[in-house]
């Protein structure tokens, strides 16, 4: 009986799994996400770097800012696309 039940419980595990990993299947809906998380990421960023600078740390402050102008590029290259697609 308790085999029984841990391999049931192995098998909803693997089953979420493959739903949380698997695809959606807008890819518009997909593009916005990308976009948000990306400029979300940027203002993360910056307020790392603001701490950074904060600290005298200069090293991490120009980590994350390069860490903003990548989000930055991720985010205008998402809009450009969306764009062409609306």
């Amino acid at each position: 009986m308790r085999q029984h039940s841990i391999m049931m419980t192995t098998i909803a595990i693997n089953q979420e799994a493959n739903m949380a990993s698997a695809p959606l299947k807008d890819k518009d809906y997909d593009l916005i996400s990308v976009i948000y998380h990306a400029s979300q990421g940027c203002e993360t960023a910056r307020q790392y770097a603001a701490d950074a600078k904060r600290e005298n740390d200069e090293d991490a402050a120009a980590f994350f800012n390069e860490a903003v102008k990548l989000n930055v590029q991720l985010v205008d290259k998402g809009k450009n696309l969306l764009k062409q697609r609306l």
